[in-house]
């Protein structure tokens, strides 16, 4: 109940404050020993602020060396929690009958970190986007510091899903939104999010990690007629592909504005808004839509397949 599940929250809260030393023992006195949290659901009857609080308090409980805390969740909020350490979060799917676990593991994530440096090695042919590259952006540390800004409440949605559809952006995004919602896109199966990518240039790092976490998924993109640095990042991109879990990479020719017919938007930060009130004013010519609508549903599998659950632990394997 509502109650219990508070009162097991204000006791780990009170406890986090608490954590005691473990006495030292001598060198012949060996008897390890190590304290199991096993909590299902802790999310269940909080909201959303004490479910923040919870985390810390569990993550503050499993720093002993002496105390391991895993935590299984369906909550996003609760898992936003752990951006920070990444290869603390695994995904469970249920596959032909039987669940499958799937962890980043530390050389895992070096590696990853690695694969997503490849923005590096183009700027390196491109002066312009050499030039707008910060020092501290070419360094490998820097990957996990763009998840934990990029993974609030919301995008951890996509350790949940069935399939995740990649977008560029929330005009993207806001846009498959108003379609489907409208019946232009016929209804998607249960368990599809359609996760903004911050930017083209993000997009191959999300592939890459929802790959190491099993998680099917496509992409939709602008091509940009391969200029200037568009073309090596469209091929990046594409060399992003998992041969089991990428479900299919779709360009939209030149730029979506061009695409659907519309004039551009003043200023980048107007675009969202704008596309969506050339859509809500008629100002989208009916074959253009169905041209896009046909683009994202190519994107699609028959079936989005079983949704996820989420568990979060407190050390690396």
């Amino acid at each position: 109940s509502g109650f219990q599940r508070h009162l097991i929250y204000t006791l780990i809260r009170l406890g986090a404050k608490y954590v005691p030393r473990r006495p030292s023992k001598k060198a012949k006195d060996f008897a390890p020993s190590m304290t199991l949290l096993l909590f299902e659901e802790p999310e269940a009857f909080l909201h959303p602020p004490q479910q923040f609080l919870l985390a810390d308090s569990l993550r503050q409980l499993s720093a002993a060396s002496y105390q391991q805390v895993l935590c299984s969740t369906h909550s996003s909020h609760f898992v936003s929690r752990q951006a920070a350490l990444i290869p603390t979060i695994s995904c469970l799917r249920r596959e032909s009958g039987r669940v499958m676990i799937r962890q980043i593991s530390r050389d895992a994530w070096e590696k990853l970190a690695d694969a997503n440096q490849a923005l590096n090695r183009i700027a390196a042919k491109w002066p312009k986007l050499m030039a707008a590259l910060a020092d501290e952006d070419r360094m490998p540390e820097m990957e996990a510091l763009k998840y934990f800004l990029w993974l609030n409440p919301d995008r951890c949605g996509m350790f949940f899903a069935g399939h995740v559809l990649i977008v560029e952006g929330p005009t993207e995004q806001a846009l498959i939104g108003r379609l489907v919602d409208a019946g232009k896109v016929p209804r998607l199966p249960e368990g599809l999010y359609v996760l903004d990518a911050l930017g083209k240039y993000n997009i191959h790092r999300f592939m890459n990690l929802i790959a190491h976490l099993g998680i099917p998924h496509s992409v939709i993109h602008d091509d940009d007629n391969g200029k200037d640095e568009h073309a090596d990042l469209n091929q990046v991109i594409q060399d992003s592909r998992d041969g089991a879990l990428t479900t299919a990479v779709i360009c939209v020719p030149g730029e979506l504005e061009t695409f659907l017919g519309i004039p551009h938007a003043g200023s980048p930060h107007r675009k969202p808004q704008h596309v969506l009130y050339q859509y809500e004013a008629g100002r989208i010519k009916e074959d253009k839509l169905r041209a896009f609508c046909a683009l994202v549903e190519s994107c699609l599998p028959g079936d989005a397949g079983p949704a996820c659950a989420a568990a979060i632990g407190g050390a690396t394997p």
